[in-house]
């Protein structure tokens, strides 16, 4: 009896919804029965009222209204997750709207009212104007979207004389046709496994209505690699690349004129970067290495070393800090011979790298390749014959502090170590596992394959983001090289993180597996743990600016090596000056 009464009370609600959504001044404008028979084929074959339909099963069975609702993309903004269709779809017109919520992935009712004073700012107001007043005479709804090109690129919207928009959101999405010149559908997804496993998941259709959802915002903030087509040309777009490169742009989005610049990008600048009238990124220089005076030109200090080391430098000041001598003289007294390779140098520190035997490398500027390019140049530079006879080739740079703990089981495991391609750390990227390139080791036959693969990927993408560099470098190298047969190892591996709920700092009391490390990062969320099993090496960026907000208490007592804590705080006191 109380199940009955209880369902007899929900149909009451149901209908009184239903009804509700009919009366509804914005319902007749925003259900479109003819889109709605073409959408869902089984409506039309039914020969059905499509509104009816839609106020009785559709909406039950999450199908859309029209084409400038999405329900599935408008359940994510709103509490009420589980609410039924028709619920949602009430709730949005009464208040979702007011409240700021986007009705669907492509469709941006704050910017459609930017772009021009004459549309009203009110979002229910402004979905109003679009459908009856903009999209008729060709306005997009949002940013992302270029309809007026669109037509001309899909021959079947101007033979069937049917609107652009209507067209994608009904069938040219599920045709992979996407309604922007400069999208890149499969590079897109092959670049960002995030996205694929969005996909997988069942969150997005596709990569692009992720994109419009969500990944543009990603993309803004440096979160998300994102290919471009600029007519046959292929190109990498950077939030911080395309704002330098356009000062305009830049104060437009400082003065909150327009969002960032990839909607910029999208919704005209794409357009004017074709035209020639504006650029992708600022004009790249050459970079190569300087010749050095002849004070600056040591030859190899004594006898050939045991292994040798190419340390890239980077500093603000171009002065050589206390902690980056210690670690030289650590890697001296190791039998390590060191090549220091630096975009700017004092006199000064110059002498101080001599008296330490490190040979010293003038690039004549940094740029987008990083530490990648500097390795490349030095390695290019001593050539086949001056990498003979090591044991290991070691490429390193000085973004962590070293030694902070007794370097000895470390250098010994490197000594012992079998593996090709052998690193302090490992992690995952966008579940990839790879080695972490502030510390790499080669062995001959590493050295035979990914040096020549380097020179490659450098020629291939010359200008990368810093997401790219990751993506084609120090991630891509790694699953090169494990793709070829090569055997790679760490000291301190992920794999040895058997109860990461634990050891993480500050712990986390939920259950954790192997797959939650894989989103972790060894040497800011371990750092404590890393420091207790021997490693002796401390990111600076970890100490210098947290991103990730880990608990950072008493990692002066942690320091235990070779390098002073206090002289760890005077470099960081600098830096973040």
């Amino acid at each position: 009896m109380r199940a009955r009464l209880q369902g007899r009370a929900s149909r009451r609600e149901q209908e009184r919804t239903r009804m509700a959504l009919r009366a509804h001044p914005l319902f007749a404008l925003v259900a479109d029965p003819a889109w709605y028979a073409a959408r869902y084929r089984d409506v039309f074959w039914a020969a059905v009222d499509a509104t009816d339909h839609l106020l009785g099963p559709g909406l039950a069975e999450g199908r859309d209204p029209g084409p400038y609702i999405d329900l599935s993309f408008v359940r994510t903004q709103s509490r009420a997750a589980s609410a039924g269709g028709a619920e949602l779809l009430l709730e949005l017109l009464n208040h979702g709207l007011s409240a700021g919520w986007r009705p669907s992935p492509y469709v941006d009712l704050a910017w459609y009212a930017s772009t021009d004073p004459a549309i009203p700012a009110d979002p229910a107001a402004a979905l109003r104007h679009l459908i009856e007043v903009g999209a008729p005479s060709g306005r997009t709804p949002g940013p992302f979207l270029e309809l007026a090109g669109y037509s001309g690129r899909i021959p079947d919207i101007a033979s069937g004389g049917v609107d652009p928009f209507t067209y994608f959101t009904a069938l040219g999405q599920h045709l992979a046709h996407f309604p922007h010149p400069a999208w890149d559908e499969t590079a897109y997804l092959d670049t960002n496994e995030y996205v694929r496993f969005a996909l997988g998941m069942g969150k997005y259709l596709h990569g692009f209505e992720h994109f419009c959802a969500v990944g543009h915002a990603e993309v803004a903030r440096a979160a998300l690699l994102l290919p471009v087509r600029l007519g046959s040309e292929r190109a990498e777009y950077s939030e911080e690349r395309y704002l330098a490169a356009n000062p305009d742009v830049a104060d437009a989005v400082e003065t909150g004129r327009s969002t960032d610049g990839v909607t910029h990008f999208f919704s005209v600048g794409h357009r004017e970067v074709l035209a020639g009238r504006r650029r992708l990124a600022p004009r790249p220089s050459g970079v190569g290495l300087r010749p050095l005076p002849e004070s600056r030109d040591h030859a190899r200090p004594g006898p050939r070393a045991r292994d040798l080391m190419v340390l890239v430098h980077h500093d603000i000041d171009g002065i050589v800090d206390p902690h980056v001598l210690t670690a030289l003289d650590t890697y001296r007294e190791a039998d390590i011979e060191v090549h220091v390779v630096s975009s700017d140098m004092d006199d000064t520190s110059a002498a101080l790298l001599a008296d330490r035997g490190a040979t010293l490398h003038l690039r004549s500027s940094n740029d987008a390749l990083r530490d990648f390019g500097a390795w490349l140049l030095v390695l290019e530079r001593l050539g086949r014959t001056g990498l003979d006879g090591f044991e290991r080739i070691i490429l390193a740079n000085d973004s962590a502090y070293f030694p902070v703990r007794d370097p000895g089981p470390f250098l010994a495991a490197m000594r012992a170590a079998t593996e090709d391609l052998w690193a302090a750390t490992d992690s995952f990227s966008g579940g990839r596992y790879h080695l972490q390139s502030y510390f790499l080791a080669l062995a001959p036959s590493a050295v035979d394959l990914l040096v020549p693969e380097l020179a490659r990927r450098a020629a291939t993408h010359p200008d990368p983001t810093k997401l790219g560099l990751i993506q084609w470098f120090e991630v891509g190298l790694s699953q090169f090289a494990a793709s070829n047969g090569l055997r790679l190892g760490a000291f301190s591996s992920v794999s040895d993180l058997h109860d990461p709920a634990a050891l993480l700092s500050p712990p986390d009391p939920r259950p954790l597996s192997h797959l939650t490390v894989t989103v972790t990062n060894q040497t800011h969320h371990f750092w404590r743990t890393t420091l207790e099993r021997h490693l002796p090496f401390l990111k600076v960026e970890l100490l210098r600016d947290n991103p990730l907000g880990v608990d950072l208490a008493g990692w002066q007592k942690m320091v235990t090596g070779g390098v002073d804590p206090t002289a760890i705080a005077a470099h960081l006191a600098r830096v973040r000056r």
